[in-house]
């Protein structure tokens, strides 16, 4: 069974949501949503932006090839995205 425990959980969500949004909406950027303190709504208390800790979020652009790839929690996240966001 796949699970993500805080805060691994919120990196993971606001990257994810980042791209997507950037993706759906070409207006907006990767980097300025993920320093969006608004970005998830205030409903994750262990969020921190892009500025408040660049170090986690370049480590994650390292490792991840885009498009997101659709493994374990991402199509649970992608689910939400689309519930809340998502353009389609």
């Amino acid at each position: 069974m796949d699970e993500w425990i805080y805060p691994a959980k919120s990196y993971a969500v606001a990257f994810c949501y980042a791209y997507w949004i950037s993706q759906d909406y070409p207006n907006e950027d990767f980097y300025s949503l993920l320093s969006d303190p608004n970005l998830l709504h205030d409903n994750d208390p262990y969020f921190r932006t892009y500025e408040e800790d660049p170090d986690t979020y370049n480590y994650i652009m390292d490792k991840v090839k885009f498009p997101i790839p659709m493994l374990g929690m991402v199509p649970d996240i992608k689910e939400y995205y689309d519930a809340e966001i998502g353009s389609e």
